[in-house]
């Protein structure tokens, strides 16, 4: 990620606002500069959270790029048994990250995923589908991320859902889609991601999706070095 001088600003305000916070202030005063260091953090959050989606929606292409290669050198069984080390950067991602068929089935998610498709893929799954609302960001009937990218569109950056939880809870996320597919451009999976940017904003958060997306770069560079 380039570096980023609205993060980089709003940082320093905040480590600003912090010190003077700590210093020796009247009441009117402190009140004042609190309310513009929750200000600062809120921009700050979105920045971050901005920047890590698009590390994140490179990540989500470059993870499809690197599934249609496995299983284009050993097809889609193939792929279930030699997939250890794919399996293990989607493990690492710290957002709802998965892998599924261009049936709907779902052939590996990391624990972050786990709660957003319990089963498969959210179009595919009858069982978990009344979670999901799309009604303020899609027109009425109109496919889902996931179903979009079975049909060979991908939908980058998210598109805004609400998801409640089975708990009472209901909870703003993005669902963003990348299909997967052979030399024939036929999709033969899709790669999906469920995130709230809300996590995207925070910092650890943005670091280890952003490690991931330069470890992958790198990655599919060796690869071409590599033919």
């Amino acid at each position: 990620m380039p570096w980023n001088r609205a993060i980089f600003i709003a940082r320093l305000n905040i480590v600003s606002f912090s010190k003077t916070l700590a210093g020796a202030l009247n009441a009117d005063q402190r009140l004042m500069v609190e309310k513009l260091l929750i200000e600062e953090e809120r921009i700050f959050g979105q920045l971050q959270a901005d920047d890590a989606e698009r590390d994140l929606m490179e990540l989500l292409t470059l993870l499809a790029e690197w599934a249609a290669e496995l299983f284009d050198n050993c097809g889609a069984q193939g792929f279930i048994h030699t997939s250890r080390e794919f399996k293990a950067v989607i493990e690492r991602v710290p957002v709802g990250m998965a892998l599924g068929s261009h049936t709907g089935l779902c052939s590996t998610k990391n624990m972050a995923m786990v709660r957003f498709m319990p089963l498969d893929m959210p179009s595919y799954d009858l069982e978990n589908i009344s979670s999901w609302d799309f009604r303020k960001t899609l027109p009425a009937n109109g496919p889902w991320p996931d179903v979009q990218a079975v049909r060979g569109t991908p939908v980058r950056p998210g598109v805004e859902a609400q998801f409640s939880d089975g708990e009472g809870g209901v909870i703003s996320v993005r669902m963003a889609t990348e299909p997967v597919v052979d030399g024939t451009a036929t999709v033969i999976a899709v790669m999906i991601s469920i995130y709230e940017l809300s996590v995207l904003g925070q910092e650890l958060v943005a670091q280890e999706i952003r490690w991931l997306f330069h470890q992958e770069r790198g990655r599919k560079f060796d690869r071409l070095r590599g033919r």
